[in-house]
């Protein structure tokens, strides 16, 4: 039997970050759109109210991954979570066309610029996280 060598186990690692931050960023997207579900029920708002509620649950989503990668792989933050925010609006133009929308619109052109924006600062701060516990373990020693 032979042993993996290091790149393999550095690919594997990056996969794991991934898909890690991609299920801990949906997690927090369905925790948010259940908890903004909840309030659109207690408060009764009009019917308008609820796109940009849940363009916001997804951007909490989309700031959660890039910084839960950023974090993790400690280093590119603003390109980790840039990515992570083009996932969420690739899932969510995968969701509008297989539901019949085929139309790509001023709106969702917004998302997708807010989905990054909002992944991308989540990257950037995971990588300020990062970086400082590095110096903080650095200074300890």
């Amino acid at each position: 039997m032979q042993k993996g060598t290091s790149a393999e186990y550095a690919g594997k690692q990056l996969l794991f970050s991934i898909l890690f931050s991609a299920g801990a960023g949906a997690s927090v997207c369905a925790a948010a759109l259940c908890l903004l579900a909840k309030l659109i029920v207690a408060t009764q708002p009009s019917a308008w109210w609820a796109i940009p509620i849940s363009a916001i649950a997804v951007m909490a989503g989309c700031f959660v991954s890039g910084y839960i990668l950023a974090r993790r792989m400690g280093q590119n933050g603003l390109f980790c979570g840039l990515c992570c925010g083009l996932f969420f609006f690739l899932i969510f133009l995968l969701a509008a066309m297989l539901s019949g929308s085929h139309e790509y619109t001023a709106f969702a052109a917004i998302k997708c610029v807010c989905y990054s924006l909002a992944g991308a600062l989540g990257g950037y701060i995971g990588l300020l996280s990062s970086e400082r516990a590095k110096r903080k373990a650095h200074t300890s020693r």
